[in-house]
């Protein structure tokens, strides 16, 4: 984000017409539109733009993001650096609900380039509630900008392996041969013999822990095996499902041991 500090360039550049705020302290130069806002919320939720930010140690020299040295923002648009910053101008406050979803997909992906942890899982959030974008596309988009796995890819994978249909050929494409792969393993290791018509159910007696164990035995094994997730394993599901446990049977065992000594 190199700064452009030539006095006769900046006098050529118009200002944002909404995000050109009074009372702003940062400046932010966008093709050849200029943004002025309020470094609180960049110092505070951008772990980039906090290091960026701290004071010059150069005496005379303006600071960057200043008026006379504003933050050059490349291989964006003006239009797309303003849908980022409704982020944190949002007229309607909490409510984000109206936005749709390319919206969200570009703040998600401005978000993780800049290090915006915060709007970074604002924005899975909200993509979350769309019915506009496909799970294949949301698998494909969570991937790329490494959003927390077990809260937004686990439960994708899940749903891509639990559903009766096996991937499309589009949705193949769209995710590639290795998460394909994934995908394929997890669901032929969960079922039996497919039925007729392409479709292939999961088995009536697999548990939801099932699914999910297999999967995190797919996308990590050693994790898988090291239980961090503190998963029963199926025949400890199956036992407390009819009624016994691991120690009743080991207790049965020693009683019928003891009484044949």
């Amino acid at each position: 984000m190199p700064a452009n500090n030539n006095d006769t360039d900046l006098q050529r550049l118009q200002p944002h017409h909404t995000y050109y705020i009074m009372g702003g302290d940062l400046h932010f130069l966008v093709e050849k539109t200029l943004f002025r806002v309020h470094s609180y919320f960049f110092i505070r939720d951008s772990v980039k733009f906090n290091k960026i930010l701290q004071p010059s140690a150069t005496a005379g020299q303006f600071r960057e993001g200043s008026e006379s040295n504003p933050i050059v923002i490349p291989d964006i648009s003006p239009d797309d650096f303003a849908t980022f910053l409704w982020v944190f101008y949002n007229p309607k406050y909490t409510s984000y609900d109206h936005a749709p979803v390319e919206s969200w997909v570009l703040i998600l992906k401005l978000a993780h380039k800049w290090e915006f942890v915060a709007v970074k899982d604002c924005a899975a959030r909200q993509l979350e509630t769309k019915t506009d974008i496909s799970v294949a596309e949301r698998l494909r988009l969570y991937q790329e900008v490494e959003v927390d796995s077990d809260k937004y890819i686990v439960p994708l994978f899940k749903a891509l392996c639990k559903r009766d249909i096996p991937l499309t050929l589009e949705e193949s494409k769209l995710l590639g041969i290795e998460t394909v792969y994934l995908i394929s393993t997890a669901r032929e290791k969960l079922r039996a013999v497919p039925s007729d018509g392409g479709k292939s159910p999961l088995p009536r007696d697999l548990e939801d822990e099932d699914v999910t164990r297999t999967i995190l035995n797919l996308l990590d094994p050693k994790a898988a095996n090291d239980n961090q997730n503190g998963l029963p394993s199926r025949s400890d599901t199956k036992k407390r499902r009819n009624g016994t446990s691991a120690s009743k049977d080991t207790q049965d065992s020693t009683s019928k041991t003891g009484g044949n000594s």
